[in-house]
């Protein structure tokens, strides 16, 4: 399925993410991307933050991969996926309306949570 926005919109769109996170964590190196899908947003973000990108669905990593070599691609769930290991900042964009109960939007953003360096946006 094709996006339903313009290269330039999602040029747009990248931007704008990226300035909230420099705004609120100027030292922003490292950044997880929860619910990453083909990568489109990885693709405009990488170039100024250290990625992994976590996703459930193979093919949607496989597709990431070929667009984002240079990110980590790691296959899981937003919901209870532990990396043992801490970012700078945290980022779920679209992916979050798969959450279709409190209880699965409360998991995600604890996963988030615990993937925050203390003083880390998300």
């Amino acid at each position: 399925m094709a996006s339903a926005l313009s290269p330039r919109r999602l040029r747009r769109r990248s931007y704008d993410i990226r300035k909230r996170f420099i705004t609120n964590c100027p030292n922003l190196k490292t950044l997880l991307e929860l619910g990453s899908g083909g990568g489109n947003n990885a693709s405009h973000l990488k170039k100024y933050f250290e990625m992994a990108l976590i996703d459930i669905s193979p093919k949607m990593i496989k597709v990431s991969k070929k667009l984002n070599p240079e990110c980590e691609h790691i296959i899981g769930d937003m919901r209870d996926i532990r990396l043992g290991r801490v970012f700078n900042g945290v980022f779920i964009h679209d992916a979050i309306m798969y959450m279709l109960t409190i209880y699965d939007l409360k998991r995600a953003l604890e996963t988030a949570f615990v993937h925050c360096k203390r003083g880390a946006v998300y």
